[in-house]
Parts: C-alpha cells; structure tokens; sequence
C-alpha cells in the first residue's frame, strides 16, 4: 500500500470514529463510492478498534484463559 493509500484509509477511518455506531454504514456508503476494497479496509480497522476498546474495558483476569492440563 502506497502513502496516499494508507493516508486515505487513516482518514476515512478517523472520519467513521467520529460518527455514531449507528451511522457509520452510511457514511462508509458515502465516502467509499462503491470501492468496496477501501471499504473493506475501513471496517477491518474499525472491528480491530473495537476489539482493542474490548480488551481494555474487561479485567486482564477475563482476558486470559486459564490452562487446564
């Protein structure tokens, strides 16, 4: 991926960030203009945010799973 590529992704990830959960699909709609590659991209990165936000608001003990041998 080339700088103006990762640039346009960051920003269009950015701008979905800044919107309600609820309009992002939208607005993702809107501002990928059917290149469903970007579009693509855009959700991966908002799913590897959430997941991050997951693993933040649970306790470390919740996030491990414990061996049973």
């Amino acid at each position: 991926m080339n700088p103006d590529q990762w640039r346009k992704l960051r920003e269009l990830f950015d701008a979905a960030l800044d919107r309600p959960v609820d309009q992002r699909a939208e607005f993702l709609d809107f501002a990928c203009a059917g290149d469903e590659e970007v579009r693509s991209r855009v959700e991966a990165m908002l799913a590897a945010d959430e997941q991050d936000d997951l693993l933040i608001d649970r306790p470390a003990y919740k996030a491990v799973t414990t061996f049973h041998p």
